[in-house]
């Protein structure tokens, strides 16, 4: 009985053991995942800011400059027509 008992509480041991060891690889995993998708979200930010840089800021400059100039010429034909 006392070396069944001392057998089983070594077994536990055991796999309380390779259970925390786990348990320690998953956390480290989890961490490397969550360090990723940090910085993939950073890269996504970066690709959007120079998107609106590049191609959305020059477009909505653009479009004030023609609705403005559109004004100036709608004022111009109201003022021709009275």
């Amino acid at each position: 009985t006392f070396d069944t008992t001392t057998k089983l509480m070594e077994d536990n041991r055991l796999a309380l053991r390779s259970i925390m060891e786990n348990a320690d690889d998953i956390t480290k995993s989890t961490a490397h995942i969550v360090d990723k998708s940090s910085m993939m979200v950073d890269e996504v930010e970066m690709a959007l800011n120079t998107i609106k840089q590049d191609v959305i800021d020059p477009v909505v400059k653009a479009a004030s400059v023609l609705k403005r100039g559109l004004g100036v010429f709608q004022t111009r034909n109201r003022k021709d027509k009275v």
